[in-house]
C-alpha cells in the first residue's frame, strides 16, 4: 500500500530521521500560533492570515500524518480517538458545573 511517506520517500529520499518531522511540526505549530495572533492584533489584514493559517493547519496536518505511519498508528483512528475524547472530557465539564449549582 502506498502512504505519504513512501510517496516521500520516492520524491524526496528517506534521508529524514522522525525527530526532524517532529520538529518541522513544532515550528509549523509557531507558524500557526504567529499568524493567529497577528490576525487578531491586526483584523483589517485578518483575509491575509486566514491563508497562511489554512496552510500552517494543513501542514501540521501532513507532518502529524507523516508521524503515525512511521510509527504503525492509524491516522484516521487517533483523529477520531481524539475527538471522542475531547467529547468526553467536555461532558465531564459539563456535569462538574451542574453539580456544583
Amino acid at each position: 500500500m502506498e502512504t505519504l511517506w513512501t510517496r516521500l520517500c520516492e520524491k524526496k529520499g528517506c534521508e529524514e530521521s522522525i525527530f526532524e518531522t517532529l520538529a518541522t511540526l513544532d515550528y509549523q505549530k509557531g507558524q500557526l500560533s504567529q499568524n493567529v495572533c497577528y490576525s487578531e492584533r491586526y483584523p483589517q489584514y485578518r483575509p491575509v492570515y486566514r491563508g497562511f493559517i489554512k496552510t500552517a493547519i494543513a501542514d501540521m496536518l501532513c507532518q502529524t500524518e507523516l508521524i503515525c505511519e512511521r510509527l504503525g498508528l492509524s491516522f484516521d483512528e487517533l483523529r477520531l480517538m481524539g475527538r471522542a475524547r475531547f467529547l468526553r472530557s467536555d461532558e465531564l465539564e459539563r456535569r462538574e458545573a451542574a453539580e456544583d449549582v
